[in-house]
């Protein structure tokens, strides 16, 4: 492989790479569901499905990306945060929209 066609390999990939981290990833999706959850730091999404995606640009606002997703959050461990008796194994089904931005750090919020 001579220097050029590796140099080339690499522009692209990192091009690649660069134009994939412009969208929220399945963690950030999953982040931004289990927010309006109690015990979320215990909880997880499981069969997590993105039924539409919707992109926004705005010159005077932040990048946001719109999905309907569908899936279930379980608590493998229950939950009992802020009066809640959750049994360990519940699961609740949802379907629902959430939206993404980057925020001012460059994180998916």
């Amino acid at each position: 492989m001579t220097k050029t066609t590796a140099s080339f390999l690499l522009l692209f990939l990192v091009a690649i790479l660069y134009s994939c981290s412009g969208k929220p990833s399945d963690k950030d999706i999953n982040k931004k569901i289990l927010f309006e959850y109690v015990c979320n730091e215990t909880a997880k999404v499981n069969n997590l499905r993105i039924l539409k995606t919707e992109e926004t640009e705005s010159t005077d606002g932040p990048h946001a990306f719109h999905y309907t997703v569908s899936g279930e959050v379980e608590w493998a461990e229950g939950c009992t945060e802020m009066g809640t008796n959750t049994q360990p194994g519940a699961k609740e089904k949802f379907e629902r929209v959430v939206t993404l931005f980057k925020d001012d750090e460059g994180n998916w919020q």
